[in-house]
């Protein structure tokens, strides 16, 4: 019961992008570094977050973060950013 009343509260606003990460691979390229400590420096972020990043993908929010912490939107490392929340619309 406890993971319908999760789920429900995350879809009761509008589509679902919970479950949705992006790679990182673009994030580093954005940054233009190869390394997780130097990614962590300039995003703000720890270096065990980025590593975790590398395994289990960026969520939506910290995606969004770590963009602007480098000065872009999202959509310029992201170019598919927009997707799923206008197929959530439709």
């Amino acid at each position: 019961m406890s993971t319908y009343k999760r789920d429900y509260k995350i879809c009761k606003d509008g589509p679902t992008t919970y479950y949705l990460r992006w790679p990182v691979e673009p994030l580093f390229r954005a940054a233009g570094t190869t390394e997780s400590l130097e990614l962590a420096v300039r995003t703000g972020f720890t270096a065990r977050t980025i590593h975790r990043w590398k395994h289990n993908g960026i969520s939506d929010t910290h995606a969004d973060m770590a963009a602007i912490a480098l000065g872009l939107h999202p959509i310029t490392i992201w170019p598919n950013w927009i997707d799923p929340y206008l197929k959530g619309a439709a």
